[in-house]
């Protein structure tokens, strides 16, 4: 430190938990520079926070990037009972981006309030232990009104106190704001979704489920939402992505890029195996934002389950890391498939989208319904029906490119049986002007090869006999091995005239 004189500072400072004293010394030293730096990933355990107080209020004027975690949430959980975490804490008058998390709600809220000119990213996480203050509603929406600079803005599913207050308040423009992510229940992100005028470009993540602990591992009997709160969700994004975008009310550019992922949770233990997957969905009109998260995807199509949901969902969230462009429309939906029996009623988010105009679908992993825990050893033949619910609808799809999926279960996406499917809407058969068919190999090997070819001749035959030909068929990533079955029977394919041009 005494070498840097002057010059500005980036630092990382993690205090273990097992370390009990903390290196006084050492914390004292580096946030005696506060005023100094520039950036600053400070994670402190147990009451080095509270001890360091007058250290952190001073001014931070060259703060840019600010990340504190609080890894001791037994330790906040106590002190807030008896006073408020530092009500003071650093001036940062140039503090752009903001991360807080294991902090209580209404400290993060305010530390975020105390930087609302210049910020730019904020991301909070609480934990879902600690008490409840019915004010932090209030004070987010007042620190949001002042942040007219903020591109980036994920807050946590424990944020929001249970009871909400009414909606008494007028509405928040975010004129900068290019990517919003929300988590936990529907009703606050209706609520939020409420109180936010939102730009015509933006990118929409929501992350739907309970906070509440020792849900995940077992069918819920309880749900993070009502029929009336999803349909209020599905109206606030129709709102955002079909309105008018320009000064001559010209349509936006339609969403016609969309995408579907499974993610099959793993784990050490056997109870951690036989959990949810993950269900995600994607709107876009930009084929990049698709296509990063499809690569990303395929290369992970199991996720390492905890005993922490927003943890969990975050995992998956980070896969794709870059900022949306400036021009990108996205909505992307996450939940546990546990949460889309057709009882449930969750594509009611989606029913009033324009689904009619995606021409290009990306799916990666099966969707299929966890198998309850009663049932081991058991293997669901069936697709999602909220998975069907929600590419049935995309009547103008040419283009459809699969990762991940044996035969089988391709022969049950293109050519199914409504018979068999009672809850999914059938309209016009499934995907009648497909023309392109793209099969990019899973990293497993298959169990009979030849099974692979006889699944693909009855997608082809039937889809002919129905005059809705696939016109090319695309492999990636098969080896030779693979190639040879699958090139005997295209070759008796082409026989019988199933009609693939090219391949």
């Amino acid at each position: 430190m005494n070498r840097s004189r002057g010059v500005p500072l980036e630092v990382h400072l993690k205090q273990l938990e097992e370390l009990s004293p903390p290196c006084d010394d050492v914390i004292h030293v580096v946030l005696d520079e506060l005023p100094r730096i520039r950036v600053l990933h400070l994670s402190l355990f147990k009451s080095t926070y509270v001890e360091y107080e007058d250290l952190l209020a001073e001014s931070a004027e060259e703060l840019e990037t600010l990340e504190i975690t609080f890894g001791d949430s037994a330790f906040n959980r106590d002190h807030m009972s008896r006073h408020p975490f530092p009500p003071t804490i650093m001036t940062m008058p140039v503090l752009s981006t903001l991360n807080i998390s294991g902090f209580d709600a209404i400290f993060a809220v305010s530390l975020a309030g105390r930087a609302c000119p210049s910020l730019q990213h904020l991301r909070i996480r609480v934990p879902h232990q600690l008490p409840e203050n019915l004010a932090t509603a209030d004070i987010l929406l007042d620190a949001l009104h002042r942040m007219t600079r903020l591109i980036t803005l994920d807050v946590g599913s424990s944020v929001l106190p249970t009871t909400l207050p009414p909606e008494t308040r007028t509405t928040i423009f975010c004129p900068s704001l290019k990517s919003l992510r929300l988590a936990g229940r529907v009703s606050h992100m209706n609520w939020l979704l409420r109180h936010m005028q939102l730009p015509t470009k933006v990118t929409i993540d929501l992350a739907i489920f309970d906070p509440q602990p020792g849900l995940l591992l077992d069918l819920p009997t309880s749900l993070p939402f009502t029929n009336g709160e999803l349909e209020e969700l599905g109206n606030h994004l129709r709102g955002a992505f079909t309105s008018i975008c320009s000064v001559e009310d010209n349509l936006p550019t339609p969403l016609s890029h969309a995408a579907c992922f499974s993610t099959e949770r793993t784990g050490a233990s056997h109870k951690a195996r036989s959990g949810p997957s993950m269900f995600h969905i994607m709107l876009s009109d930009s084929p990049t934002a698709i296509q990063d998260q499809f690569t990303a995807s395929a290369g992970k199509l199991s996720y390492s389950g905890t005993d922490d949901e927003e943890a969990d969902f975050d995992e998956m969230r980070n896969l794709v890391q870059k900022l949306p462009i400036t021009c990108e429309r996205t909505l992307h939906l996450r939940m546990y498939d546990t949460l889309t029996s057709p009882t449930n009623m969750v594509d009611t988010i989606w029913d009033t989208l324009p689904l009619h105009d995606v021409h290009t679908l990306f799916l990666s992993g099966v969707p299929r319904p966890t198998i309850s825990p009663d049932r081991q050893g058991s293997c669901s033949t069936k697709l999602l029906t909220t998975f069907l619910n929600f590419v049935v609808p995309m009547t103008s799809v040419e283009n459809l490119i699969v990762h991940g999926w044996e035969p089988f279960w391709l022969r049950e996406l293109l050519v199914p049986n409504p018979a068999v499917y009672n809850d999914v809407r059938f309209t016009d058969g499934s995907f009648p002007s497909l023309r392109n068919l793209t099969l990019i190999r899973s990293p497993q090997p298959l169990i009979a090869p030849a099974d692979e070819g006889k699944a693909l001749r009855d997608v082809f035959r039937s889809r002919e006999r129905k005059s809705r030909r696939i016109r090319n068929l695309f492999l990636r990533d098969y080896r030779d091995l693979d190639i040879v079955p699958l090139r005997l029977w295209m070759f008796f394919m082409q026989c019988v005239r199933d009609g693939v041009d090219q391949w």
